[in-house]
């Protein structure tokens, strides 16, 4: 929900930061305008006075970007970029999310919500946050399962010479899931450390998500013999790959 903020509410802020700017003697000051998008740009760029001013300048300048959100001619996802970058400023001089919820007109939780969409959508990660509750509890399955799951996946693509030629596709499969096995960091495929690395777990999901195909595909007729000789990996590869899929699961 967007907070109503007046064209009087909107004044009171431009100015607050000019002169707080002005009061701390701002070499940059000459920079500054009182549009309220640029001053919004400004407290971001421009840091050359206290952290109580960066403080107050980050409160005043998230009332701007809500009284932006009804009036402003921008794109919403502009608006989006800069409070996240006003939340991070926020956090780095020492304000509490309470605090930055006020001129949000919004709670604590919903301030942290906002806080890691915007950290996913920089690092490329589902911005829902309850797909990205789902993507965590993952990634959490992973630390604790993917030394298995690497394991017995690998006994997987060398299969792929058994299959017959017209079935070149599902070999294709084996060969992919192969090769995105082999990008996995020593620290994650190393079975003498239960370590897995945080910048595998995107792979890891690309491999969880290749073998949910494999496994599905290989049930077919043509494929009873290689089913066979795979028995075992199979099973245990399924009771995993299901245990994942239930915990990123999501409504």
């Amino acid at each position: 929900m967007i907070r109503t903020v007046s064209d009087e509410a909107r004044r009171r802020a431009v100015n607050a930061i000019l002169d707080r700017r002005r009061h701390v003697d701002d070499p940059d000051l000459e920079k500054a305008t009182d549009d309220p998008l640029d001053l919004v740009n400004y407290v971001l760029k421009h840091q050359r006075a206290s952290r109580k001013a960066i403080r107050a300048d980050v409160l005043d300048a998230l009332t701007l970007l809500e009284w932006a959100r009804r009036r402003a001619a921008v794109v919403l996802g502009t608006l989006d970029r800069l409070e996240h970058q006003l939340l991070e400023l926020g956090i780095t001089v020492g304000l509490q999310l309470t605090e930055m919820g006020v001129p949000l007109g919004c709670r604590k939780t919903t301030v942290h919500n906002r806080l890691m969409r915007g950290r996913a959508v920089q690092a490329g990660l589902p911005s829902n946050e309850k797909a990205l509750r789902a993507q965590h509890r993952g990634d959490v399955w992973f630390a604790a399962n993917a030394k298995r799951l690497i394991e017995v996946a690998n006994q997987l693509p060398p299969y792929a010479e058994f299959v017959d030629d017209e079935e070149e596709e599902f070999a294709d499969g084996l060969y992919e899931l192969g090769e995105s096995l082999a990008l996995l960091s020593s620290t994650t495929t190393s079975a003498s450390s239960p370590e897995v690395a945080v910048a595998d777990y995107p792979q890891l999901r690309i491999i969880t998500a290749r073998l949910r195909v494999i496994i599905r595909e290989i049930t077919a007729p043509e494929f009873e013999v290689l089913r066979a000789k795979l028995d075992q990996p199979l099973k245990e590869l399924t009771t995993l790959t299901v245990e994942h899929s239930a915990v990123i699961e999501y409504a």
